[in-house]
C-alpha cells in the first residue's frame, strides 16, 4: 500500500520510480565487474531506501543492509558501533534468506561469530578484543556464499555519508578491496546529503582509497506536481477514502512533491477517516509532524558541528525568510545576527557545508531551503 510508512519492499507498493527502478534492476543484472559500485542519491524522503530494497527483493538477491542514519547524531562512530550495526544487519539477512542453513554454515567459518540455529542467529564474541573482530573476514564469507550459489551478494550502505565519522576504522579501504578483488560482491551506497556522500566516497580525492574508481549513479527526484497528485489519488483509492481535487491540490502545494511527506499525509488521512478529522486538520497535523522530523534531522547535523551551530541556524533562518537569497544577502544577515564581521572564507565554508548536506540548495547564484517543512520548522523556532 502506498501509504504504508515503512520502506517499500514490493514492486506493487512502489509508486512510479519507473526510470530509476528499471536502471537499478538493469545494473543488478549486469556482471558485478561492470558496476561494482552503485550510488543512489536524492533529497531526504524521496524514496531511495524503498527503491533499493524493492529491487533487491524482487530480484531475490542476498544482501546485507547497514543503515548509517542510526549514527546521525554521533560526533564520532567507533568500530564497535559499526560492529553492533553489522550484528543487527546480519540477523536481518539470515531471517530474510531462503537458504538459511547454507548461509549459517558459511558464517560459522568466521572465528569471532557465534552462530545459533534459531533467532537471533548471529552473536558477536564481544569479550574478545575488538581488534580480533576483522570485518574483512565477514565480507569474505559473503564471497564464499556467492561462489557456492553462483549469485552475487549485495552490500548496502544507506545514508553512507554518516560513516565519514568512523574514528578507528576506514570503511573506504574495505570498499576498495571489494571493488578491486571481490567480484562476487556488489555495493550499493545511498545518501541524501549528496555533497557529504561524495566526500565520504573520496572518489575525487587523490589520497582516497576509492580514488579513480568508477561508479554508476541513480538520482531519485521528488515527484512533479502531476505525479504527486496522481500518487495521492491512487493512494486514497487503495485506502477506500473519498477525496476531492481541492483537498489533493492543497496537500500537493504544501508538501511539494516529497513522497515521504505525501505518504505521511495519506497515512494520517487513513487514521482520520476512523476518527472523523477534517482534511484541513489532518494536513495541519502532517505539517506539524513533518516539521518536527525535519528539525530533528537538522539537529543531528548540528550536533556533530556544535561550535558553528548558531551560525548554521542563522543562515538557514535567513534563507527560509527570504525564500531566495544571494550569497551577499545571507552573509549580511549573519553579520547582523552576530553583530560582528564574518570573513568571506569562513562564511563560504559554512554555506558549502549546508549545501553539501542538502539543507540548502543552490541554483545559479541563488540559495534556498528546498524542503517546505524545514522552512516551517525554522520559522516556528523548532531549531535554535
Amino acid at each position: 500500500m502506498y501509504f504504508d510508512l515503512a520502506p517499500k519492499e514490493k514492486r506493487d507498493d512502489l509508486y512510479d520510480f519507473v526510470d530509476p527502478y528499471a536502471r537499478l534492476v538493469e545494473l543488478l543484472k549486469m556482471p558485478v565487474q561492470r558496476n561494482p559500485l552503485i550510488v543512489v542519491k536524492g533529497v531526504r524522503r524521496a524514496g531511495k531506501t524503498s527503491l533499493i530494497k524493492t529491487a533487491l527483493n524482487e530480484l531475490g538477491l542476498s544482501y546485507l543492509y547497514i543503515n548509517g542514519k542510526r549514527f546521525a547524531d554521533m560526533p564520532a562512530i567507533t568500530k564497535k558501533n559499526l560492529l553492533k550495526e553489522l550484528e543487527r544487519g546480519l540477523n536481518e539477512t539470515v531471517e530474510r534468506e531462503k537458504r538459511t542453513e547454507k548461509f549459517l554454515e558459511v558464517l560459522r567459518g568466521v572465528e569471532w561469530l557465534k552462530v545459533d540455529s534459531k533467532p537471533p542467529f548471529i552473536h558477536f564474541e564481544w569479550r574478545r578484543p575488538s581488534r580480533e573482530m576483522d570485518i574483512p573476514d565477514l565480507i569474505y564469507s559473503f564471497q564464499r556464499l556467492s561462489r557456492q550459489s553462483k549469485r552475487r551478494f549485495v552490500l548496502v550502505l544507506d545514508e553512507a555519508q554518516e560513516f565519514k565519522r568512523l574514528a578507528d576504522y576506514k570503511l573506504q579501504n574495505l570498499m576498495s578491496d571489494i571493488y578491486d578483488h571481490r567480484h562476487e560482491i556488489q555495493m550499493i551506497v545511498s545518501g541524501s546529503q549528496i555533497g557529504l556522500l561524495h566526500d565520504f566516497l573520496e572518489i575525487y580525492d587523490p589520497k582516497g582509497a576509492l580514488y579513480g574508481r568508477g561508479k554508476a549513479e541513480i538520482v531519485v527526484q521528488r515527484l512533479s506536481k502531476d505525479l504527486a497528485t496522481d500518487f495521492l489519488r491512487q493512494g486514497f483509492k487503495q485506502a477506500g477514502i473519498r477525496s476531492d481535487q481541492t483537498t489533493i491540490d492543497r496537500a500537493v502545494d504544501e508538501l511539494d512533491g516529497v513522497i515521504g511527506w505525501l505518504t505521511l499525509y495519506g497515512h494520517n488521512m487513513m487514521a482520520g477517516a476512523k476518527t472523523g478529522g477534517s482534511s484541513k486538520e489532518i494536513l495541519a497535523q502532517t505539517i506539524e509532524e513533518g516539521s518536527k522530523l525535519e528539525a530533528q534531522e537538522l539537529e543531528h547535523f548540528l550536533k556533530t558541528r556544535e561550535p558553528a551551530r548558531r551560525r548554521y541556524v542563522a543562515i538557514l533562518k535567513a534563507a527560509a525568510k527570504l525564500r531566495k537569497a544571494s550569497w551577499s544577502d545571507l552573509r549580511t544577515n549573519l553579520i547582523a545576527a552576530e553583530k560582528k564581521r564574518v570573513s568571506n572564507k569562513i562564511f563560504s565554508a559554512l554555506l558549502e557545508n549546508l549545501v553539501k548536506a542538502n539543507f540548502l540548495d543552490k541554483k545559479e547564484d541563488t540559495y534556498f531551503v528546498p524542503d517546505p517543512l524545514l522552512i516551517r520548522a525554522l520559522q516556528a523556532g523548532l531549531v535554535h
